[in-house]
Protein backbone atom coordinates (compact mmCIF):
# COMPACT_ATOMS: atom_id res chain seq x y z
CA UNK A 1 0.00 0.00 0.00
CA UNK A 2 1.13 3.20 -1.02
CA UNK A 3 0.40 5.34 1.87
CA UNK A 4 1.53 8.65 1.26
CA UNK A 5 -1.27 11.06 -0.27
CA UNK A 6 -4.21 8.69 0.40
CA UNK A 7 -7.59 10.19 -0.79
CA UNK A 8 -10.96 9.20 -0.73
CA UNK A 9 -11.15 6.18 -3.15
CA UNK A 10 -13.08 7.88 -6.00
CA UNK A 11 -11.24 11.17 -6.08
CA UNK A 12 -7.81 8.94 -6.43
CA UNK A 13 -9.01 7.44 -9.42
CA UNK A 14 -10.35 10.23 -11.40
CA UNK A 15 -7.13 11.79 -10.17
CA UNK A 16 -4.86 8.69 -11.65
CA UNK A 17 -6.96 8.31 -15.34
CA UNK A 18 -8.77 12.10 -15.41
CA UNK A 19 -12.11 9.94 -15.56
CA UNK A 20 -14.86 9.86 -12.60
CA UNK A 21 -16.25 6.57 -12.00
CA UNK A 22 -19.29 5.93 -9.95
CA UNK A 23 -18.25 4.66 -6.48
CA UNK A 24 -19.30 1.14 -6.82
CA UNK A 25 -17.39 0.70 -9.31
CA UNK A 26 -14.26 1.43 -7.38
CA UNK A 27 -15.41 -0.62 -4.72
CA UNK A 28 -16.12 -3.50 -7.14
CA UNK A 29 -12.35 -3.51 -8.24
CA UNK A 30 -11.14 -3.37 -4.64
CA UNK A 31 -14.00 -6.42 -3.51
CA UNK A 32 -14.34 -8.77 -6.71
CA UNK A 33 -11.36 -7.30 -8.63
CA UNK A 34 -10.71 -7.43 -12.38
CA UNK A 35 -9.34 -9.67 -14.35
CA UNK A 36 -7.95 -11.51 -11.10
CA UNK A 37 -6.16 -8.12 -10.34
CA UNK A 38 -7.51 -6.41 -6.66
CA UNK A 39 -7.42 -2.33 -6.21
CA UNK A 40 -5.76 -1.78 -2.83
CA UNK A 41 -7.50 0.16 -0.98
CA UNK A 42 -7.29 0.91 3.22
CA UNK A 43 -10.57 1.95 5.21
CA UNK A 44 -10.27 5.04 7.49
CA UNK A 45 -14.09 5.61 9.72
CA UNK A 46 -15.76 3.50 7.31
CA UNK A 47 -14.07 5.04 3.79
CA UNK A 48 -12.15 3.39 1.50
CA UNK A 49 -9.15 5.16 0.43
CA UNK A 50 -6.31 4.49 -2.12
CA UNK A 51 -3.57 6.50 -3.26
CA UNK A 52 -3.33 7.64 -7.05
CA UNK A 53 0.06 5.14 -7.52
CA UNK A 54 -2.34 2.34 -5.74
CA UNK A 55 -4.65 2.85 -9.09
CA UNK A 56 -1.94 3.27 -11.71
CA UNK A 57 -1.04 0.13 -10.78
CA UNK A 58 -4.14 -1.93 -10.82
CA UNK A 59 -4.73 -0.15 -14.64
CA UNK A 60 -1.14 -1.29 -15.28
CA UNK A 61 -1.56 -4.88 -14.05
CA UNK A 62 -5.26 -5.08 -15.45
CA UNK A 63 -3.82 -4.26 -19.01
CA UNK A 64 -1.43 -7.03 -18.69
CA UNK A 65 -3.79 -9.27 -17.28
CA UNK A 66 -6.01 -8.76 -20.39
CA UNK A 67 -2.99 -8.55 -23.06
CA UNK A 68 -1.52 -12.36 -21.59
CA UNK A 69 -5.32 -13.34 -22.68
CA UNK A 70 -5.67 -11.53 -26.06
CA UNK A 71 -2.26 -13.38 -27.02
CA UNK A 72 -2.91 -15.62 -29.92
CA UNK A 73 -1.40 -19.10 -29.48
CA UNK A 74 0.60 -20.55 -32.13
CA UNK A 75 -0.91 -23.62 -33.58
CA UNK A 76 1.39 -25.95 -35.21
CA UNK A 77 0.25 -27.72 -38.63
CA UNK A 78 0.46 -30.91 -37.12
CA UNK A 79 -1.94 -29.65 -34.20
CA UNK A 80 -4.48 -28.21 -37.32
CA UNK A 81 -4.16 -31.38 -38.70
CA UNK A 82 -5.22 -33.14 -35.94
CA UNK A 83 -8.32 -30.46 -35.03
CA UNK A 84 -9.87 -30.84 -38.54
CA UNK A 85 -9.48 -35.07 -37.79
CA UNK A 86 -11.05 -34.45 -35.16
CA UNK A 87 -13.97 -32.23 -36.68
CA UNK A 88 -14.28 -34.36 -39.63
CA UNK A 89 -14.94 -37.37 -37.43
CA UNK A 90 -17.38 -35.29 -34.87
CA UNK A 91 -19.32 -34.46 -38.52
CA UNK A 92 -18.97 -38.30 -39.99
CA UNK A 93 -20.57 -39.73 -36.59
CA UNK A 94 -23.23 -37.36 -36.42
CA UNK A 95 -24.37 -37.40 -40.83
CA UNK A 96 -23.71 -41.19 -41.22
Amino acid sequence: MHSSNLMPLVTAIEAATGRRVHLATGLRWAQRGRHGVYLRTTMLGGRRLCSVQDVLDFCESCTNATSKRNERTEVTDKQRAASIARADAELDAIFS
